[in-house]
């Protein structure tokens, strides 16, 4: 990689030196906003910062350079730490950086442009992602058919870019759009690169993670209604299957907790309670959870659920707080005219899209409902059941 230049770059940038966590405000990042947890994380870990004046500015582009200094403080402290003192900031970060910018439009004499400086695009910042999990970033040519699926302009994306969005979206680290494109020349906000920051800090965590030992009955195997049992009977049996993990951190199939994994759990739920089956207010379809208690219709689906994928003896926190929803999070809605319970089934905390299995009393599974967060503003919700 070429010694690039040193360079002054403008000082509204996206990050200052590292700070102590701590507990941050930003007069324009209210509690509603839907990445309001991920930028305090983000500035209480001291990766993100914001304006003399109090505000974040979060919709404003993060350019190649500030997300380069938020990769490097993080996740790459020891390049960062190894450049010279006296270089200004944004050299040191592109130079820590060096090794995951090939192939994006900072790498070689790019640095010495205004590339840099421009706003990243989406396609980058994939790109810089997948080089930095390296051989974590897993076997991409598996993964391409999945993604070429699921894009709609996954034959417009550049040949340059496939492995690492496919990679990248595998991992949940990246998504595509409501309408089913991945619209890699956007822009990333402020925002949006905090939202990334959490997802690959949480992913590397999850990775590090020491795996707990697999249940002795797979997974795949138990949560179904056998012959004659009812929901009780079965998630008796389904408990007693599923290893107690009293240190949490991981779902009942002994893996860590990421999105991937919670997905692929509730994939196994899809298999054996598809689209279409019924749910009555029958006690066949009671059931008591360890945890919560009695439960009937509509929440003793949601609860099987959540015990299934975290395991009985998971602690559960019961909230309102619907930008903290995360997939595997029950939803109780209740009111007169509806009892209604929703199990996300993934959360895009870029947009606040999600999507979710919906269960209305006396009517059929419905594993096609999707929204966005905000619709969960003014309604009636009674309950929130996390395992987070």
């Amino acid at each position: 990689m070429k010694k690039m230049l040193c360079f002054l770059l403008a000082l509204c940038s996206l990050v200052v030196p590292a700070l102590a966590e701590e507990e941050t405000s930003f007069t324009d990042v209210p509690e509603t906003y839907w990445a309001f947890e991920q930028i305090h994380r983000a500035a209480g870990a001291g990766a993100v910062s914001g304006y003399a004046d109090g505000s974040f500015h979060p919709e404003d582009s993060v350019t190649g350079v500030q997300f380069c200094a938020v990769l490097a403080r993080s996740f790459m402290a020891e390049a960062l730490s190894a450049q010279p003192a006296d270089l200004p900031w944004q050299t040191q970060a592109l130079n820590a950086c060096a090794s995951i910018l090939p192939g994006t439009s900072l790498e070689d004499g790019a640095w010495q442009s205004s590339a840099s400086q421009r706003a990243l695009s989406r396609y980058d910042m994939a790109q810089m992602i997948f080089q930095l999990l390296g051989e974590n970033a897993g076997p991409a040519e598996e993964e391409a058919a999945s993604a070429e699926t699921a894009l709609a302009d996954w034959g417009q994306i550049p040949p340059r870019y496939r492995d690492a969005v496919a990679s990248c979206m595998a991992r949940g680290l990246l998504q595509g759009r409501s309408d089913g494109s991945f619209q890699g020349k956007e822009p990333v906000s402020r925002a949006q690169a905090c939202v990334i920051w959490a997802r690959l800090k949480d992913c590397l965590a999850g990775m590090e993670a020491e795996p707990a030992p697999e249940p002795e009955e797979p997974a795949e195997s138990i949560f179904v209604l056998r012959e004659g049992e009812t929901v009780q009977q079965m998630m008796d049996r389904v408990n007693r299957a599923t290893p107690l993990h009293p240190e949490g951190g991981v779902l009942s199939n002994g893996k860590a907790i990421t999105n991937e994994n919670v997905q692929e759990l509730l994939e196994q739920v899809r298999e054996t309670f598809p689209d279409g089956t019924r749910w009555t207010k029958d006690p066949k379809y009671n059931y008591s959870s360890p945890k919560i208690g009695y439960s009937s219709s509509c929440l003793a689906f949601g609860l099987a659920v959540s015990d299934f994928l975290f395991g009985e003896d998971a602690s559960i926190t019961q909230h309102r707080n619907f930008r903290q929803l995360k997939a595997g999070d029950v939803v109780d809605i209740r009111t007169e005219a509806v009892q209604r319970v929703l199990v996300i089934t993934s959360v895009d905390a870029e947009t606040g899209d999600y999507t979710a299995c919906d269960l209305q009393l006396n009517k059929k599974l419905d594993w096609s409902e999707w929204g966005n967060l905000k619709d969960f503003i003014d309604a009636s919700i009674s309950c929130i059941y996390s395992r987070y």
